[in-house]
């Protein structure tokens, strides 16, 4: 019993305790994946951090204070960028905010819960952090009711899109992007478990399991994406690369392309790795996203 408990707190506060990305712009992107677009990932970065962001906060249901910040033109249309697992969004969405703001699109970039500048100790790799996107849905219609909002995830953002489902219904989310998302949690999570002997990896990724179940409430095993997505009735688009080592793409594209339920589109990026679709599409790729959400919008006079 000791070493369960023991392997299971530390792989919970290894897997899903507050841990800070890097950004990319402060490193060498020499020997990485995103060596070919190294000029172009900097580039954006800097367009990114050069937009005229302000800080929003709210006191999620279980009394965890969030950050986000947003980017407003005064349009009548935001789209809200949700950050993956352990990321810093400004290497999440480096190229695309800049396209979306010069076409006319508010920003919103909410920080999940203990990740940058939102408070908690642990995410929760999906359930929790669907609840902190309604507050922050609730807050944006309550403030604009007018508005029309859409929805762009990557990897865990994108799960978490996926999991709100048919209760997006409520608010005025006329699309979602799902970009090198995940179909399953506790799945995801022994995929990024180092590798070891096979007996001892199924104990440690069961003890995370049974840690966050008995010590913080809240179950990897029903963080299933599959049955919320084929009751939405609001647009998908997935974008995925066909060589993601992280979130592999034949395990999860093309069963949350299946499973949406309404209108939808896909775009599988030959060879690209995990968040490099928008790096590897270019300008061809920002345009699909656009058009997507205009012709989901029920505003066309844009």
């Amino acid at each position: 019993v000791a070493g369960w408990y023991l392997t299971g707190r530390k792989g919970f506060r290894q897997a899903l305790g507050r841990i800070a990305e890097i950004p990319l712009d402060t490193i060498s992107l020499e020997k990485t994946h995103y060596a070919p677009y190294a000029s172009r990932l900097r580039d954006g970065i800097s367009a990114y951090r050069s937009l005229p962001w302000r800080e929003c906060s709210l006191t999620a249901s279980d009394g965890v204070l969030l950050k986000a910040r947003y980017c407003s033109q005064g349009a009548n249309r935001t789209v809200i960028l949700i950050h993956g697992y352990h990321a810093v969004p400004e290497n999440n969405f480096p190229t695309l905010a800049s396209a979306l703001f010069s076409a006319g699109y508010d920003l919103f970039v909410p920080f999940l819960r203990a990740h940058g500048d939102s408070g908690g100790d642990y995410c929760t790799f999906g359930p929790q952090e669907r609840d902190d996107l309604f507050c922050w849905l609730k807050k944006l219609q309550q403030e604009s009711p007018e508005q029309e909002l859409f929805l762009y995830g990557v990897s865990m953002g994108a799960h978490i899109a996926a999991l709100c489902g048919p209760d997006l219904g409520r608010y005025p989310v006329r699309a979602m992007v799902l970009d090198c998302g995940f179909v399953n949690e506790y799945r995801e999570i022994r995929h990024r478990t180092p590798p070891l002997f096979p007996p001892f990896r199924s104990f440690v990724v069961f003890s995370i399991y049974a840690y966050a179940k008995l010590f913080h409430g809240f179950d990897l095993k029903r963080g299933d994406a599959i049955i919320p997505l084929s009751h939405t009735t609001t647009p998908v688009f997935v974008i995925h690369g066909t060589a993601d080592t992280i979130v592999p793409f034949s395990e999860n594209a093309p069963q949350l392309l299946a499973a949406a339920g309404g209108v939808k589109r896909f775009r599988y990026l030959e060879g690209a790795e995990h968040n490099e679709c928008m790096l590897a599409g270019g300008p061809e790729l920002e345009r699909e996203i656009l058009d997507f959400f205009q012709t989901c919008s029920q505003n066309n006079s844009h």
